[in-house]
């Protein structure tokens, strides 16, 4: 057996790092992680490969969940998987739900079995706000352009003026955490209002900005954790789970009064402030705070109903507001699970974003799981940068007071990912192995069979030597001729599918390092 994984620290180049483990006769292989802060790195999606064939099992528990694989001295094969911790009675008439499990078989090759997931993810998971399809994103953002992320309406409204006076044409604007009182900087959360000195006017005159330049408003909350000090830690102490003593405590979300309580006000927020996207973040370890106090015949029910909780917040939210679009961030990448991404998208996939040979390891490493994501691109103005966090939703910080910034560049790129960010819903097929490594190649493509369309991405990094690469490309039509441009030289030519499947692509970057970009097309 070949049991092939992700791990990765979520918040370091190496993010979502596919590996494969081999299960010899004998082995035993455990897997575990929370819903939050990771106690393990490993994300709870696993392919496990026997011959030609296999099983996807992803574990779905938006809180600490294990896994545990065990091969006997012959072939059989033993998987068991759920909440990690459970040792509880029920009370009359009392119910527990339990977490969600997920198997696909399949026959075939890895890659194969995950475009079927990809397919499956995108026609029944990938929500659909408003009943239309998750659309891609150009989304702009200022507060990190101020120390602590404590911008405010004078700072934000000036960006955004500055986006429509030099033609980018953002879909969102993006005001992250520190909008409400937080003193000297935003990880002081549990007062969910405005902050009166710095939004004098709440956040409806940055919402109304936005709006006039052509872009929806997207707002972070981090509803679940309240800081020493904050109205919730003051006034409800009841509703916090926690030692009393402890300054970064946990809004219980068994709490009836303190769900309602949430609904309630993050709706009347969202309404005062014209909020057109909501996301929301997660920065706690949870596994005490859950466990603490427990008696010891109930070990897990605090868990379950902070589970159950936030996932019926989040369906009273979409209840409430059936347009709006949600975003799952917990930061950067820990709570990527089933249920969570059938809610949302995760438009932070780490908080280790704006990189280059990293930022495309974590493309490579999540796209065969997630078909949408979102990366951070920062202040980029170089290609090869922008190129290596082309995704679903990509976010930028441009300071556009400033007149010097690469203006001609950033809207050619801005075109250049408008006219083939659709094909990320395609079909997935890695080219290279993964690897951190500067000497080498990374690259992939993205196939659209029922187009007859698609795109390869290359990266030639800095200390790769060579100039060009062949890739075999997959899923095409073999009788088939296509049209195969090139982004940068801006030229066409035509190709069989049987030469560019059994021949294979050559791609030449004379830059180091460099990205190409190339789409090809079926020519009816």
């Amino acid at each position: 057996y070949i049991l092939h994984h992700n791990q990765g620290s979520l918040t370091q180049p190496s993010d979502f790092q596919p590996f494969a483990d081999t299960l010899a006769p004998g082995a035993e292989k455990h897997l575990a992680g929370v819903g939050g802060r990771p106690m393990h790195t490993d994300m709870p999606y696993f392919n496990l490969q026997w011959g030609d064939e296999g099983m996807i099992i992803v574990v779905s528990w938006v809180a600490q969940w294990s896994s545990l694989l065990t091969r006997d001295a012959n072939t059989a094969l033993h998987t068991t998987a759920g909440q990690e911790k459970t040792h509880f009675k029920l009370h009359p008439g009392e119910q527990v739900r339990t977490p969600l499990i997920a198997l696909q078989f399949y026959q075939g090759d890895v890659v194969r079995s995950q475009n079927i997931w990809r397919r499956w993810m995108i026609a029944h998971n990938l929500p659909r706000p408003g009943g239309n399809p998750f659309p891609p994103v150009l989304s702009a953002a200022g507060a990190d352009l101020v120390p602590n992320l404590l911008a405010g309406e004078a700072d934000e409204i000036p960006l955004i003026r500055g986006c429509a006076r030099y033609g980018l044409d953002f879909d969102y604007w993006w005001r992250d955490a520190g909008w409400y009182p937080c003193g000297d900087g935003w990880w002081n959360t549990g007062t969910w209002e405005p902050d009166p000195v710095r939004y004098p006017h709440g956040l409806r005159a940055v919402a109304d900005a936005a709006h006039t330049a052509g872009m929806k408003f997207t707002v972070w909350f981090e509803p679940e954790r309240a800081t020493a000090g904050s109205w919730l830690y003051v006034n409800h102490p009841e509703w916090l789970l926690g030692p009393p003593n402890d300054g970064n405590r946990l809004l219980d979300l068994g709490n009836p009064e303190a769900f309602k309580w949430l609904v309630d006000h993050i709706s009347k927020l969202i309404e005062q402030n014209h909020i057109d996207m909501y996301r929301q973040d997660y920065n706690i370890d949870p596994l005490g705070h859950w466990q603490y106090g427990e008696p010891e015949d109930r070990q897990g029910i605090t868990e379950i109903r902070q589970v159950e909780g936030l996932l019926a917040y989040w369906d009273a939210l979409h209840k409430r507001f059936p347009n709006m679009p949600f975003d799952n961030c917990a930061g950067g990448g820990h709570r990527n699970v089933l249920e969570m991404m059938r809610r949302g998208v995760p438009i932070s996939k780490t908080d280790c974003a704006g990189g280059t040979s990293g930022s495309q390891c974590q493309l490579y490493g999540l796209a065969p799981w997630l078909p949408y994501f979102g990366s951070g691109a920062g202040l980029t103005e170089d290609l090869y940068r922008l190129r290596s966090n082309t995704a679903p939703w990509t976010a930028f910080c441009y300071d556009t007071r400033k007149d010097d910034l690469n203006y001609d560049l950033i809207k050619r790129y801005f075109a250049e990912w408008r006219q083939i960010i659709g094909y990320y819903w395609g079909d997935f097929y890695p080219f290279t192995p993964y690897s951190l490594e500067e000497n080498v190649w990374m690259a992939w493509q993205y196939d659209m069979p029922e187009k007859g369309a698609g795109i390869v991405q290359a990266f030639r990094r800095d200390q790769a030597t060579e100039e060009s690469q062949v890739f075999k490309l997959r899923g095409l039509d073999p009788k088939a001729t296509y049209t195969v441009k090139n982004f940068d030289t801006g030229t066409s030519e035509k190709a069989t599918g049987t030469k560019l499947i059994d021949d294979g692509l050559r791609v030449t970057i004379t830059s180091q390092p460099g990205a190409a970009l190339i789409e090809y097309k079926k020519t009816k």
